[in-house]
């Protein structure tokens, strides 16, 4: 069975679909993680705090490698159906954003601590 250029395209939108997913838990993930210093100077838990902003950061950092994944595998599909100039996607700003919001949140439980 040949993949034709349905099966192509259904497989770029199931792929859109999983990053969008992805963002969605990135953000939920970054909003987690920015409470973690506020709730932590009314509850004093920093140790689990800290556990919660780690698990957060590695989650987003995984989040980051899969939606690197996507794209690079969304670019080869279209570039085999349109068979043109490649085309490059940026990755999500919520991403970086989110990385970045959850090493300054680590920083800020750590100097609560």
């Amino acid at each position: 069975m040949p993949i034709t250029r349905e099966v192509l395209i259904e497989r770029v939108r199931y792929l859109r679909d999983v990053q969008r997913s992805l963002e969605g838990a990135v953000k939920e993930a970054v909003a987690i993680v920015v409470a973690t210093p506020i709730l932590n100077i009314f509850l004093r838990y920093p140790l689990a705090f800290l556990t919660i902003a780690v698990a957060a950061t590695l989650f987003t950092s995984y989040a980051l490698y899969s939606i690197f994944k996507i794209q690079v595998e969304v670019k080869s599909i279209w570039e085999e159906l349109m068979r043109k100039d490649p085309i490059y996607e940026r990755l999500p700003p919520i991403v970086v954003f989110g990385i970045l919001m959850c090493v300054a949140s680590i920083i800020a439980l750590i100097l609560t601590w």
